[in-house]
């Protein structure tokens, strides 16, 4: 299953910073967009806590944050695209 845009970006960019350089917050609300309408579906969950961390470990959160920016701006970015490739195969269920 691929990550989208949208789904990346639904979180906002403010609150505790943990682990990896991204807000608590950013973090929650990834997981809970990622999840939508299957919050109890345990391989789920575990496919959107794979992306994360894959973007924690790989994407500084501030080049998270000017994608963020950039994407709702409305602009495609290479680099971008080519992470989300990557992440997909890396947690592919």
């Amino acid at each position: 299953m691929m990550v989208t845009l949208a789904l990346i970006f639904s979180a906002g960019a403010c609150g505790e910073v943990v682990a990896g350089g991204y807000p608590r917050e950013t973090i929650e609300g990834y997981l809970a967009a990622c999840q939508g309408n299957e919050p109890l579906n345990a391989d789920r969950e575990a496919y959107c806590r794979c992306t994360i961390g894959v973007l924690q470990k790989d994407v500084p959160f501030q080049r998270f944050a000017d994608w963020e920016r950039r994407t709702k701006a409305g602009e495609t970015i290479p680099e971008l695209q080519e992470e989300l490739k990557k992440i997909n195969a890396e947690c592919k269920r």
